[in-house]
């Protein structure tokens, strides 16, 4: 099915626009919230890395939320700036103090989502809906209509109320996976079901709860998406979003498609939102992961110093460090590479006296030895 996906979709994919929204959905992570200079601070960094849109918050929330909007769209930033509302006129004046030019008027689409959330049947949201869109353009706002668990909602629905969404004038629709059901093949079939169908700018907006997230995006914009929606650090309800690091990275290094990313204010973007929101990055992050590019092979460790990628990326595309790890699967000349780090050349006589040594010390420890460790083995097998 996928397999002409790439191909079939250029004029998309020469045009793809990220829309980032840390500082709305990536704030729903439980525990983490922003402060009015957080968010003003993470925006600035967003814009200066080139996100296309940023999705500032919820003005309807009033006090300090309100305020973080309206600051943020103070700033004068290249990045266009968006706020999140609910199908009703009173969001969209709350919206409009602020001075965005850009709403997202969120809607459920699917029967469950209805019922609980909102406690109104498909009709009554499509008429409500339909409502908002309208004030909206007669405002001269931009407007994206969010479809809510649109993964959960017959296909019918879906295009009902992509065509209400038409005729009223939005100017693109996100399909949010807001329940994490979709996998790429239905995130590829409602794609193009809805393309064929409605003719309107798309946005993808994936949620992972199954770890799919990354990969959804991907189809999503394969599938004839123009807009992706990401956050950093993937932050968002229960599993989080598509992680901005990972999808940039894949666009750029997978398709060779360059949104303009500097990787290395990616890096420091990243940091910056794990300091604000208290989520810390793992060490072994895809992308950021301060330790991916540690090795236990000296052999690896010389072919990227050769300018040779053993990987699809190297360290110094992101700004990180690559660090040659002396641990169970180290040999030779993995010995040899690291005690030059130290200023000491090592003869093939000492590095087998020494390998066994090192081999068993890790196997105490279970873990790889510290620098200290490996000199001390030095000092009892060869320099006594």
């Amino acid at each position: 099915m996928f397999f002409n996906l790439l191909s079939s979709s250029e004029a998309v994919l020469s045009n793809i626009k990220i829309i980032d929204t840390t500082l709305r959905d990536g704030e729903q992570t439980a525990g983490v919230v922003f402060s009015k200079q957080n968010k003003i601070d993470i925006a600035k960094k967003l814009n200066d890395i080139g996100i296309y849109q940023i999705e500032a918050g919820i003005p309807a929330m009033m006090g300090e939320e309100f305020d973080a909007v309206s600051e943020i769209v103070k700033l004068g930033l290249k990045s266009k700036i968006m706020s999140w509302n609910r199908p009703v006129t009173s969001d969209i004046d709350s919206s409009l103090k602020t001075g965005v030019e850009a709403v997202g008027i969120s809607c459920p689409v699917s029967p469950i989502h209805l019922h609980f959330k909102m406690g109104v049947d498909f009709d009554e949201a499509l008429k409500l809906t339909d409502k908002a869109i309208n004030y909206a353009k007669k405002l001269g706002l931009y407007v994206s209509l969010h479809m809510e668990d649109a993964g959960r909602a017959p296909r019918n629905l879906l295009v009902r109320f992509a065509l209400m969404a038409k005729e009223a004038g939005a100017d693109r629709l996100r399909i949010c996976d807001t329940s994490s059901v979709m996998d790429p093949f239905k995130v590829h079939e409602t794609i193009t079901y809805l393309s064929e169908r409605v003719g309107v700018p798309m946005e993808v907006h994936m949620h992972n709860d199954f770890g799919m997230a990354t990969a959804n995006t991907l189809v999503g914009i394969a599938s004839g998406c123009e807009f992706a929606s990401t956050t950093v650090l993937g932050l968002g309800k229960m599993a989080g979003n598509a992680a901005l690091e990972e999808v940039a990275a894949a666009l750029k290094i997978l398709w060779g498609i360059d949104l303009g990313f500097d990787f290395k204010k990616m890096v420091a973007l990243s940091k910056i939102v794990s300091q604000k929101s208290g989520v810390q990055i793992s060490d072994y992050r895809p992308i950021i992961g301060k330790r991916i590019f540690n090795t236990e092979s000296g052999i690896a460790l010389d072919a990227r110093r050769m300018g040779k990628k053993i990987s699809a990326f190297s360290a110094d595309d992101l700004g990180l460090v690559e660090q040659l790890v002396i641990g169970k699967h180290s040999g030779s000349k993995a010995i040899k590479n690291k005690f030059e780090e130290f200023g000491i050349q090592l003869n093939n006589g000492e590095i087998n006296l020494l390998l066994p040594k090192i081999k068993n010390r890790v196997s105490e420890l279970s873990r790889p030895l510290f620098d200290k460790e490996l000199m001390l083995l030095y000092k009892e097998t060869l320099d006594s």
